[in-house]
């Protein structure tokens, strides 16, 4: 695997500040804090300013200014949110320095505490990969290279080799599979659902997701004496066929599909679980396998919903569990909600050590009772 610097020259330094709580950004008072932030400016790099470029928008102006030595600072306004953003780049030999000089300038002048992001950037030099963002971090991954990308119908697809993780699969910028790091979500993903020691046969696991084809592979592997057939449901076809070429093609699953001991679905799992449902069947467990919950509307955002918990509860035998990954933390309270509303109320709730995703994973385990 070569995840060699493509790059080693050094392209200068960008900064993203955000501000919150500016006073003075109607149009009256915004010329004389330009007037400021230009003083600002020059005092720095002593450079000629050229005149700026003003751009209106919807939610304010937007000021564009460069300077005599290709350093470029734009400043967008929100004028009724009383917010701000800078966007800074520094393509010289000293843009470090400058980059530090032009943050504390421009906290010192907007205020510290309305700072309310700041991200500084090298550029070039090492290759950069920002993935894994939520809602309490984001990650940037050094020297990977891309291997594949593509807009599936469903989401975007990306496959990378890195020095840190392996080769990778990212989904909507988001890590699902890495070839270096421990797998330990798929065996917690599978132990609250299958388990040797009950001394049970398992007709029928169903997989809704897991077109990385990682979960089934494991039960092929480990629980072929006590898991009499599988059904994976992947609403995204694309994701199993890169995994295929890119990652592996399990004889184990190539042959499992062949004796009809494995069989792919591909279909929306809300809509292929209240298939199950209308028809009366069940199975033995679910493993709900599904990319992380976006709260503006994502793939697998109906795998989330009040209705599909109904319809899994449906298509389970009384006893058996289904497992679900959370995503996030803030998931766990809105989930419990749901399911002790629908009568679920015994349930578990671990956190997988997952590196790849860039913190701990809850994943619950849930029991239908009744």
């Amino acid at each position: 695997m070569n995840c060699q610097l493509f790059n080693r020259q050094k392209l200068g330094n960008s900064i993203f500040l955000d501000f919150k709580d500016i006073e003075n950004l109607e149009s009256s008072n915004l010329e004389m804090l330009l007037r400021i932030f230009e003083k600002i400016i020059l005092t720095l790099f002593q450079e000629e300013i050229l005149r700026p470029k003003i751009i209106q928008s919807d939610h304010g102006k937007n000021f564009a200014y460069l300077l005599s030595n290709g350093v470029c600072i734009m400043i967008y306004t929100w004028e009724q949110q009383k917010n701000l953003a800078i966007s800074y780049y520094d393509p010289t030999t000293k843009s470090d320095q400058n980059a530090k000089l032009l943050e504390e300038a421009a906290c010192e002048w907007l205020g510290w505490q309305n700072c309310t992001s700041n991200i500084s950037l090298t550029r070039g030099e090492k290759c950069k990969l920002i993935c894994n963002e939520s809602e309490n971090k984001s990650e940037i991954l050094f020297n990977s290279k891309l291997i594949y990308r593509e807009m599936t119908p469903y989401q975007e697809l990306r496959v990378y080799d890195t020095l840190q993780m392996g080769r990778i699969l990212l989904l909507d910028d988001m890590v699902q599979i890495t070839q270096e790091v421990e797998d330990n979500y798929t065996i917690d993903m599978v132990a609250g659902v299958v388990n040797k020691n009950q001394n049970k046969i398992y007709d029928h696991i169903l997989i809704i997701g897991g077109g990385d084809m990682l979960i089934a592979n494991y039960l092929l592997e480990k629980f072929s004496d006590v898991v009499q057939k599988i059904t994976i449901c992947e609403i995204d076809q694309r994701v199993i066929e890169v995994v295929k070429t890119y990652f592996f093609d399990s004889n184990l699953v190539n042959e499992s599909i062949e004796k009809g001991k494995l069989n792919i679905v591909y279909q929306d799992g809300s809509l292929y679980a209240k298939e199950l449902a209308d028809q009366g069947k069940q199975v033995d467990g679910v493993i709900i396998d599904c990319t992380d919950f976006l709260p503006e509307g994502g793939v697998s955002s109906s795998l989330f919903t009040e209705e599909f918990y109904i319809n899994i509860t449906k298509c389970l035998k009384n006893g058996c569990f289904f497992s679900q990954q959370l995503s996030y933390n803030e998931m766990i309270p809105v989930s419990k909600a749901k399911w002790d509303k629908l009568g679920l109320t015994n349930y578990n709730i671990i956190l997988s050590k997952t590196p790849e995703y860039g913190e701990n994973l809850p994943i619950a385990y849930v029991q239908k009772t009744q």
